[in-house]
């Protein structure tokens, strides 16, 4: 083998390794992502869409007890007015 052939030779050993390198990296990505999704479903986790429901549900409820506050504040006033 001369220089060149040489150096093409290692060039594609090269190439295989750094290919066969990022074939297990991506495969190790996936088996990662796997099981962090195996074990975030189990827990007990709600996604955006339920989360933002609950969220305006509850802001809806926190605005209602305001006004109902307001409204037992003013009875209680008149009824301390009549006594």
């Amino acid at each position: 083998m001369n220089k060149d052939n040489t150096l093409k030779h290692l060039s594609n050993i090269a190439s295989g390794v750094f290919s066969s390198l990022e074939g297990v990296r991506n495969h190790s990505k996936q088996i990662i992502k796997s099981k962090i999704e195996a074990n975030l479903k189990n827990l007990d986790l709600v996604n955006r869409e339920e989360f933002e429901e609950i969220k305006s549900m509850i802001i809806k409820a926190r605005e209602q007890n305001s006004i109902l506050e307001a409204k037992i504040k003013t009875l209680e006033k008149k009824l301390k007015n009549r006594k």
